[in-house]
């Protein structure tokens, strides 16, 4: 899920039905879908570029990363978690992928910057 349009990299396709979201994003209404990009700072220093299929949701005030969805997106990807981090590495695609580490917030969920 994501407010800003300049995440798609391929533009923002409309929805042939409409869908109106549940959960954290409850009740607000998608105008359209495509791949965003989301580049990230991992362990080492280094960025690694998250790629998937999102949700344009204007009146969302954040983005929203399903780590389910990603890792069914990619495959190959190992999750860890412990009580104050989640931890994403692995293997992205044919290449490694960086350790990527999201320290939780207050509100125990990953944020990342």
């Amino acid at each position: 899920v994501t407010h800003c349009a300049d995440d798609f990299v391929d533009g923002i396709k409309p929805l042939p039905v409409p869908v109106i979201l549940k959960g954290l994003a409850s009740g607000l209404t998608v105008a359209g879908i495509g791949e965003v990009e989301w580049v990230v700072t991992a362990d080492d220093g280094s960025f690694y570029s998250v790629r998937l299929p999102a949700y344009y949701i204007p009146e969302s005030d954040t983005r929203l990363l399903s780590v389910q969805s990603y890792l069914q997106h990619v495959g190959n990807m190992k999750v860890s978690v412990d009580e104050s981090r989640l931890k994403l590495s692995g293997k992205y695609w044919f290449s490694s992928a960086p350790t990527v580490t999201v320290l939780y917030a207050s509100n125990n969920l990953p944020i990342s910057n």
